[in-house]
C-alpha cells in the first residue's frame, strides 16, 4: 500500500461569503501485486483532506468538484469532472472515491479542486492545481508488469507471444529459418511427406488427381471460378485463327468481340456477326449493355449513330417485339411489333405497315387502363410536364403563303372508310376553321330534371340558364341538337355527369319537329301544348303575346299535317319577325289618328251649334 500526500491552500472570499478555505488533501493509492493470479483492478482511488473555515476546522456538507489535467495551468482536461455534492464534512476530515478512468499512463498529472456550500453559487476553483505524484515504490509497481523487471525463471505456461531464434538451442529445427543443416539419413516413399514444395520434384510424373483445383486441364472438365484474365493474344472457339478478342466461329456463322475487320461500314466493331449462309462479314454493335433489364448502345462521339442498313426493299425496316417468343419474332410471318420503323423512315406503332411518317394503331377504348374520357383512355397521349408556360402539340408547315381550306387540312378526322367527317383546316385568310358536317354552334345546359329523356330535335322551355320540365313556365325556347360542329359548356367528360345536361343549339341550322303544314320563311314557334313540338305560323300571324315562343325559321317547306323534321335556322337576326308587328301596329295607330280627327271635327262643330243656340236663347230672353 502506497500514500501520496498533496497539501492545497486557497482563498475564496466571493463564493464562501469571505471566509477562507484551506484544504489539506491526503491522496491514497492502492496498488496490490500478485505474481500468479491477475486479478481486475478498478482505476478508482480515494481521497482524503482536511477542510478549515475561518481557521478552525469545517463541519457540515460542502459540494466538491475534482478535474485532472495535464499542466500546471491551460492544458487539456484528462477525464471526466467529478462532482461530488453534500459531502459530509465532520471536524475539518473528509473522505471521497474518485474515478477519471485509465487516465495515468506514466505522465505528469496536476488535481484541479473547486469548493462550495452545499448547493450554494459557483464552485470556487482554488489555484494553483497541485502535481499528483508517486511515492518511490510505487514507481516500481508501476514497471512490474514489462519483462525487463523479471529475474529468475520463469515457467512456460506464463509465456506468450513469440520467442525469437536467437534464444532457441541450436538442436531445434524451424519452421521457415534459414541456415538449418540437417545431419544423419533419411528414407522412405515419401508418403509420409505434407507441404512438399513442388519445385522440389525432379523426376516422375504427378497424377491429375494430386494437382491442385486451381489446375485447369487441357482435356476439359475444367470448371473456372473469379476473374480469368488473358493479357493479351487472341481467343478463339472453333478457329485457331481469331479475327478478334473472342471470336467463335460453327461453319459460317462467325461472332467477333472487338473485330478488327473494317467490313466495309466502320474500322472494327465491338460486337461483329457475319452472314449465316457464307459467313461474309456485314455489320457490327459498338455500345454497351446496363446492369439492368434494360439494354442500351453508347459512344463517347457526340455524332455516333445506331445505324440498321438494309439494303432489301419492301418491308424491310427496325422492328421492336415487345413479349414475342424469339422463334415467333423470326418466323416468316412475325407478329405485329410493338414498333416499327420501315425502310422509307415510316415509324408505326402497333402496326407492321405505317402508312404515313408517323402511324399508330390502338383500340381507342380503356388504352391505357382509363376510361375514354381519362388521359391515358386514348390512343395517342402527349402530355407536357412544364407547370409554367405550356406547349404541347406544334404543326408547322413549309409553305409561307396564304393557305387554303383545300390545300391544306392540318387535322382531319375520318370514318373508317375513309370518308372526312370534319377538319381543322386553313380558311383561305392566313388563319384557321373547322370544317366538318355539323351546323350550328351549341351548349350544353342543365335539366332541372337529371333524370329527364330528352331527345334531339326537341323544343325545351329554358328559364335561367336551366332546361325546365314540360309545361313549365319558360323565358324562352330553344332546339336540342344531334349534329353541332361545336359543342360548348361541356360539364366534364363523364358520362353520367354529361347525361344530366342536353346540348342546346345557340346559332345556326338545326332540324326541328314540327307538326301541321310549314312554309320555307315561316317562323317555328313552341307548341302551347308543350310536347317538345313546333307549329309554323308566318309573322304577320303571330301575336305579340306569342314572340317569346319563336325558336327560329324554317328553311323548307312541307304539306303534310302530321309530325316531320324541318330544318330551321336558329339565333339569326329575327328583324322580319318584329317588322311585320311593327307596321301592323303603324297602320292600326294610322287609322286610330284619323277617327280621332273626325272626332275631333264633329265635337267642334257640335261646339259652335251650341254657342249659337244658347246666343238665340238670351236674345229672347229679353
Amino acid at each position: 500500500m502506497v500514500f501520496v500526500s498533496l497539501c492545497l491552500h486557497v482563498k475564496s472570499p466571493r463564493l464562501l461569503k469571505r471566509r477562507h478555505l484551506i484544504a489539506a488533501l491526503a491522496v491514497l493509492s492502492t496498488i496490490i501485486a500478485q505474481p500468479s493470479t491477475a486479478h481486475a483492478q478498478s482505476t478508482a482511488f480515494t481521497y482524503q483532506g482536511a477542510l478549515t473555515d475561518g481557521g478552525s476546522p469545517a463541519n457540515g456538507s460542502y459540494d466538491l468538484r475534482f478535474a485532472l489535467f495535464d499542466a500546471l495551468s491551460g492544458g487539456a482536461q484528462q477525464g471526466v469532472t467529478l462532482t461530488n455534492a453534500a459531502t459530509a464534512v465532520s471536524n475539518g476530515l473528509f473522505t471521497v472515491t474518485l474515478d477519471f478512468g485509465s487516465q495515468f499512463p506514466g505522465a505528469a498529472r496536476w488535481l484541479e479542486l473547486g469548493v462550495r456550500t452545499n448547493g450554494g453559487g459557483s464552485f470556487g476553483v482554488l489555484t494553483p492545481r497541485q502535481p499528483v505524484t508517486p511515492t518511490p515504490y510505487a514507481i516500481t509497481a508501476a514497471n512490474a508488469g514489462t519483462a525487463a523487471a523479471l529475474s529468475g525463471n520463469v515457467p512456460v505456461a506464463q509465456l506468450t507471444g513469440t520467442i525469437p531464434l536467437a534464444q532457441l538451442p541450436p538442436a531445434v529445427v524451424t519452421n521457415g529459418a534459414g541456415g538449418v543443416t540437417l545431419s544423419g539419413t533419411f528414407s522412405g516413399d515419401g508418403s509420409g511427406l505434407t507441404a512438399l514444395n513442388g519445385s522440389q520434384v525432379i523426376s516422375g510424373t504427378v497424377a491429375d488427381a494430386r494437382l491442385s483445383a486451381n489446375v485447369a486441364l487441357r482435356a476439359g472438365g475444367n470448371n473456372f471460378t473469379g476473374n480469368q484474365t488473358v493479357m493479351s493474344g487472341n481467343v478463339g472457339i472453333g478457329t485457331t485463327m481469331p479475327g478478334g478478342q473472342l471470336q467463335a466461329v460453327t461453319g459460317n456463322r462467325k461472332v467477333w468481340l472487338n473485330s478488327t475487320n473494317t467490313f466495309g461500314i466502320s474500322p472494327g466493331g465491338m460486337f461483329s456477326v457475319s452472314r449465316p449462309d457464307d459467313g461474309g462479314e456485314t455489320g457490327f454493335l459498338g455500345g454497351s449493355a446496363s446492369p439492368s433489364d434494360d439494354v442500351g448502345l453508347a459512344a463517347s462521339g457526340g455524332g455516333t449513330e445506331l445505324r440498321l442498313v438494309s439494303s432489301g426493299g419492301g418491308s424491310a425496316g427496325f422492328g421492336f417485339y415487345i413479349n414475342t417468343p424469339l422463334a415467333s419474332a423470326f418466323a416468316s410471318t412475325r407478329p405485329t411489333p410493338a414498333v416499327k420503323i420501315d425502310g422509307s423512315g415510316n415509324v408505326g406503332i402497333g402496326t407492321t405497315n405505317p402508312a404515313t411518317s408517323l402511324h399508330v394503331f390502338g383500340n381507342g377504348a380503356n388504352q391505357g387502363g382509363g376510361a375514354p374520357s381519362a388521359p391515358d383512355g386514348h390512343v395517342v397521349l402527349i402530355k407536357v410536364t412544364n407547370t409554367g408556360r405550356t406547349a404541347g402539340l406544334a404543326i408547322q408547315s413549309a409553305y409561307a403563303g396564304t393557305h387554303t381550306a383545300f390545300n391544306d387540312n392540318f387535322i382531319t378526322f375520318f370514318k373508317s372508310d375513309g370518308v372526312s367527317i370534319g377538319s381543322i383546316e386553313a380558311n383561305g385568310a392566313g388563319s384557321v376553321q373547322l370544317g366538318g358536317a355539323g351546323s350550328d354552334y351549341a351548349e350544353y345546359l342543365p335539366k332541372a330534371d337529371p333524370s329527364a329523356q330528352i331527345k334531339a330535335r326537341e323544343i325545351v322551355g329554358v328559364r335561367e340558364g336551366r332546361i325546365v320540365a314540360r309545361g313549365a313556365a319558360a323565358d324562352q325556347y330553344m332546339v336540342v341538337t344531334g349534329q353541332a360542329i361545336v359543342a360548348g359548356n361541356r360539364p366534364s367528360e363523364d358520362e353520367n355527369d354529361l347525361a344530366r345536361h342536353s346540348l342546346v343549339s345557340f346559332i345556326g341550322q338545326v332540324p326541328v319537329h314540327v307538326r301541321g303544314p310549314v312554309k320555307s320563311g315561316d317562323f317555328i314557334l313552341a307548341s302551347e301544348k308543350g310536347d317538345g313540338t313546333g307549329v309554323a305560323m308566318s309573322a304577320a300571324n303571330i301575336p305579340p303575346s306569342a314572340m317569346h315562343r319563336v325558336v327560329g325559321r324554317a328553311w323548307e317547306s312541307s304539306s303534310g299535317a302530321g309530325l316531320k323534321s324541318v330544318n330551321a335556322a336558329v339565333g339569326l337576326d329575327q328583324t322580319s319577325l318584329v317588322v311585320p308587328a311593327l307596321e301592323r301596329l303603324e297602320r292600326q295607330n294610322t287609322a286610330l289618328a284619323q277617327k280621332l280627327e273626325a272626332r275631333d271635327a264633329k265635337i267642334a262643330e257640335l261646339e259652335r251649334g251650341l254657342t249659337e243656340l244658347q246666343t238665340l236663347l238670351r236674345s229672347s230672353a229679353q
